[in-house]
């Protein structure tokens, strides 16, 4: 029997590019060779494909590989245009579609769509950056008068994202935003809300999907929010499972798979969540492609839950190829 040829996307043209690759590192190490052809196909700053060196074009992609394990992160790999472009030429891959992409990747829509379904997230309000600084800050202190958050609205991995308690920090805000991002880029004001901070991953699809245990983040004193830093270089501690309470454990591991179906998403994800001292808890985030590497808390939930990842991979695969069947 012929081996099943699986391309595994990684790189992209986003800030997140590292960590894809450290993702696609942790793949790459536990797909079976014996079962599979595996291709390292690594996405330039330029949206050119290559493996081994050499470029594939789109049109090329489909006749080399069968099946793409896509874990590009952010801009062009979570936001619908990748899986567009697989779409359009008829490559199967693993994780959610164009559509489910891009309502999880702008924190608007996803915070549209949870309000939608009863799920609980922040008050915000979107910003002009047209407007004079001034204005913007009189409009946000006059909504959000406790302290903001103010974010981009298509960023991933907490880029982008800048916690305001007074007047100062949210015009050194606005003016990080205009220096480091377009001009075209939308960006709101959150809610700020003070509490303790839990992600929680979601495997499967529709009735059969399953949360993963509760992850606990507990920040660094030099880290006041679970940024980039935080995730990625040691500036927190994870507790894994979650030492709360039960009806909280239900409350999050519900909530992430609402989240998880209310926004379309399939295969994985992981939903980011802060619960105040009110005992109320609020969805933050969503990520359709959650880091997989060896240190990321996806892998460490599903360590916990006792799925050994090769094992979780090759689920994956050969759902995607019985869908694949499916349609034949």
């Amino acid at each position: 029997m012929a081996k099943i040829k699986v391309g595994v996307l990684s790189g992209g043209i986003s800030l997140e590019r590292e960590v894809s690759r450290l993702s696609a590192e942790n793949v790459l190490q536990h797909l079976d060779a014996e079962k599979y052809d595996i291709f390292d196909i690594i996405v330039n700053k330029k949206a050119q494909f290559f493996c081994d060196n050499k470029e594939i074009k789109y049109l090329d992609l489909g006749k080399k590989i069968d099946i793409v394990l896509s874990v590009l992160h952010g801009t062009w790999g979570e936001d619908g245009q990748i899986q567009t472009i697989l779409d359009k030429n008829n490559i199967p891959y693993i994780g959610s579609n164009a559509l489910g992409s891009k309502q999880s990747f702008s924190k608007i829509t996803t915070k549209k769509i949870l309000t939608q379904n009863g799920i609980n997230t922040p008050d915000y309000l979107i910003l002009n950056n047209h407007q004079k600084h001034k204005v913007t800050l009189k409009t946000v202190t006059t909504k959000f008068p406790q302290g903001c958050v103010i974010k981009i609205d298509n960023s991933g991995s907490s880029l982008g994202i800048f916690i305001c308690h007074n007047e100062p920090q949210i015009l050194n805000a606005l003016a990080e935003i205009e220096r480091n991002f377009s001009a075209k880029e939308t960006f709101f004001a959150e809610q700020y809300i003070s509490g303790k901070e839990y992600t929680c991953g979601v495997i499967g699809n529709d009735a059969k999907a399953e949360a993963l245990p509760i992850i606990e983040l507990v920040m660094s004193k030099s880290a006041n929010f679970f940024n980039f830093d935080a995730k990625y270089t040691g500036e927190s501690t994870k507790i894994c499972p979650a030492k709360i309470k039960p009806h909280l454990t239900q409350n999050i591991q519900k909530t992430a798979l609402n989240t998880h179906k209310a926004l379309k998403l399939t295969d994985f994800s992981r939903t980011d969540f802060i619960h105040n001292n009110h005992n109320e808890l609020f969805v933050l985030e969503i990520n359709s492609i959650p880091c997989m590497a060896k240190t990321s808390l996806f892998y460490q939930a599903l360590s916990v839950k006792g799925i050994v990842f090769s094992d979780f991979l090759n689920h994956l695969i050969a759902k995607k190829v019985s869908r694949k069947m499916g349609e034949l």
